[in-house]
């Protein structure tokens, strides 16, 4: 019986997942001189046979296989399977590399979950310029938090802050975490407010993380809390081809990640 059900998994693996087992031992072979299978298992913490069968097409390759393979092989996700990094990589970020969202199968300690967090600056004072290779790590963020607010992980994407324009909300040095599905800012009607109306964005050839005000006519208002030393000014409607907004401000924190 056993067997049987394993034989009729094999047939209904689409053939990507074929493609896939392909590529995993192709690079195993190449790459993994070095190791062994039970690295992998103890890796993914799961038993050596369970391994095996990702190699042998019996289970198809999981999120968190393909990423213990690229942290062993030293290879991108998308050398072992294509499918599931364009399933599981967030869409890219000018002048960022592309990072994973947390997937359920990764171990995070109790109560938290992970997101990609770039060290690259965006510009809270004058516009940071983009950073061709900037680090990615990865921030703990507490699952009640997270809940209680309704956010999505996938959604959830860390910067770092350079500049002073944002004191008090935002501080030089600060991580800022944005929602990419919270893209439109509030009307010039409604009161400016910085817990609503901070973004992530990029105009002409610079990242700013500033408050923003949604014009009448289809152009925006870009709004500094310090006042004193930065400007309020206009995109006007015929320029915001050269607007691009990554996300809402949700969260920031100080802590050295």
């Amino acid at each position: 019986m056993t067997t049987n059900r394993r034989r009729k998994g094999k047939q209904d693996r689409q053939p990507w997942q074929i493609e896939d087992v392909c590529r995993l031992n192709t690079l195993w072979e190449e790459r993994a001189s070095h190791l062994t299978k039970r690295d992998l298992a103890d890796r993914l913490n799961i038993s050596p046979g369970a391994v095996s069968q990702f190699f042998n097409g019996e289970t198809a390759l999981t999120w968190s296989a393909v990423l213990a393979l690229c942290e062993l092989l030293k290879v991108s996700p998308e050398e072992v399977s294509p499918t599931l990094a364009a399933k599981n990589m967030l869409p890219a970020i000018p002048g960022a590399i592309p990072v994973r969202a947390y997937h359920p199968e990764d171990p995070v300690p109790a109560g938290f979950v992970q997101i990609p967090a770039i060290e690259m600056q965006v510009g809270a004072g004058h516009r940071i310029a983009i950073t061709e290779n900037p680090e990615v790590k990865f921030r703990f963020y507490g699952l009640e938090s997270l809940q209680k607010h309704h956010l999505r992980t996938s959604d959830l994407v860390a910067f770092r802050v350079g500049g002073s324009s944002m004191e008090p909300y935002i501080f030089d040095g600060d991580w800022v975490v944005i929602d990419r599905s919270r893209v439109v800012p509030p009307s010039v009607a409604k009161l400016l407010n910085c817990r609503c109306n901070t973004f992530v964005f990029r105009y002409e050839d610079g990242i700013m993380v500033k408050m923003l005000q949604r014009l009448p006519d289809g152009g925006f208002n870009v709004v500094s809390l310090n006042t004193n030393e930065h400007k309020e000014f206009t995109i006007p409607a015929g320029s915001v081809d050269h607007l691009e907004i990554f996300g809402k401000v949700v969260d920031r924190s100080g802590w050295a990640l």
